[in-house]
């Protein structure tokens, strides 16, 4: 990949930001996807958003993959991914927490009343949705941020490419299969545990 910035990275970042508008806000009105273009044409199977979705996370493999290339080291890869993704995602989650949470809540009062700061610390440490009070009661999808989503898929990514670039002298094979038990250890552990502790907390 060349080292300039001669390419057309941005213009597809911001074609697929738009095509994830264009696809979620008629869902986002009724929870009803078939009026998006591909929903319709691929009765509900197939959208825009997932094209974009994807498309991201291959934008995003090509320049960590650069990135581990430009370093070979373990120790900085994994500083420089934890230096990209920690500072936003926790901004992005107190700003949802803090600001959008109390708009979004039947009543504010209540709403930092229910308020559990240790629940909402774990969420932000492990790349969880913002763990807060329940918020647009009533609407097809209430979250405070629903495309935080993607952020521990993302992150799990950076360390299938950490561990594919420690383990490149081996067979492809190995690499795989220490790559899909991380992977699965990572989503179902940490989903016992965080799922275990908020229904602890919360009874």
């Amino acid at each position: 990949m060349a080292t300039n910035n001669h390419n057309n990275f941005n213009f597809l970042r911001f074609s697929l930001a738009l095509m994830v508008l264009l696809s979620h806000a008629p869902e986002l009105i009724d929870g009803n996807r078939s009026r998006e273009l591909l929903s319709r044409a691929f009765r509900d199977n197939f959208s825009f958003g997932e094209i974009a979705v994807g498309g991201f996370f291959m934008l995003s493999g090509f320049l960590i993959c650069k990135s581990w290339h430009d370093s070979l080291n373990p120790l900085a890869f994994l500083d420089k991914r934890i230096r990209r993704i920690f500072p936003a995602f926790i901004t992005a989650s107190i700003i949802s927490a803090v600001v959008v949470g109390p708009l979004g809540a039947q009543s504010a009062a209540n709403y930092f009343s229910e308020f559990q700061p240790i629940n909402f610390l774990l969420s932000a440490i492990f790349l969880q949705q913002p763990v807060i009070p329940e918020v647009f009661v009533g609407q097809p999808y209430p979250h405070v941020n629903g495309a935080m989503w993607t952020i521990p898929i993302e992150f799990s990514c950076y360390l299938g490419i950490l561990i594919f670039g420690i383990f490149r002298g081996f067979k492809p094979l190995v690499c795989f299969l220490i790559t899909t038990l991380w992977h699965w250890l990572q989503s179902k552990t940490l989903a016992i545990f965080l799922n275990g502790w908020f229904h602890y907390t919360r009874t």
